[in-house]
């Protein structure tokens, strides 16, 4: 794994209180329940409005971060 991807899991892993190991691996599962439990309360509620507005899926999906995610975890 890049410089980079360990970086942003390392980010993301404080943000949701996990482990970097333990984000990576519900990645690779696909299993976003295990994410989204440690996540605080604010945080999953506005999770959930996002998820439930297909507009706003769709420009997360085509954003550039989105897109930089895609291709990091492909090149893995």
């Amino acid at each position: 794994m890049n410089e980079k991807m360990e970086k942003m899991l390392e980010a993301a892993g404080k943000k949701l209180g996990m482990k970097p190991e333990q984000l990576k691996a519900a990645l690779e599962k696909g299993s976003t329940d295990e994410m989204i439990a440690h996540m605080n309360k604010d945080d999953r509620k506005k999770l959930e409005a996002l998820l439930q507005n297909p507009q706003m899926r769709e420009k997360i999906m085509n954003s550039p971060q989105a897109a930089e995610i895609i291709r990091m975890m492909k090149e893995k």
